[in-house]
């Protein structure tokens, strides 16, 4: 299936909200990141996937050179614990601070989130303007190797 075929939510539609805690044990709300952004781009991650670890520096040179112009990236993992230990929400603070992390890193449990957004893989990115509608969904950027 390609992404322009995805199920959830569609370009110019409104995204999900979710209140949902961090690897920083706050809780993120996506309204409230909507007062206080331009755009608001969530990337699903996950701790253990190869593409991840490829882009994750990558990931944090974006929130840095978009921060000022309003932009915040939340990385998002909603990978089952039981499945995938390593994604375990424990294992999500470690690789926070391992990756020493600039943008929020946040748990979607219940995976109620990524099936909303239509989340399929990782890394995938959604970007949100101030309003909350998707205007992007895909890859972070168009290297493919």
């Amino acid at each position: 299936m390609s992404l322009t075929d995805m199920n959830g939510t569609k370009i110019d539609n409104y995204a999900p909200d979710f209140e949902l805690p961090g690897a920083d044990d706050e809780v993120h709300n996506l309204a409230k990141y909507l007062e206080n952004y331009q755009v608001v781009c969530a990337i699903f991650l996950s701790n253990e996937c190869p593409a991840v670890n490829y882009y994750i520096y990558r990931i944090k040179q974006l929130q840095k050179d978009f921060q000022e112009q309003g932009v915040i990236i939340i990385g998002m993992n909603a990978n089952d614990a039981i499945i995938s230990p390593q994604d375990s929400f424990e294992k999500m603070k470690e690789f926070a601070t391992n990756n020493e992390l600039n943008f929020p890193y946040i748990r979607d449990v219940t995976q109620d989130v990524a099936i909303s957004f239509g989340a399929e893989k990782t890394p995938q990115a959604f970007l949100l303007d101030r309003e909350g509608k998707l205007r992007y969904c895909g890859l972070i950027d168009d290297n493919v190797n």
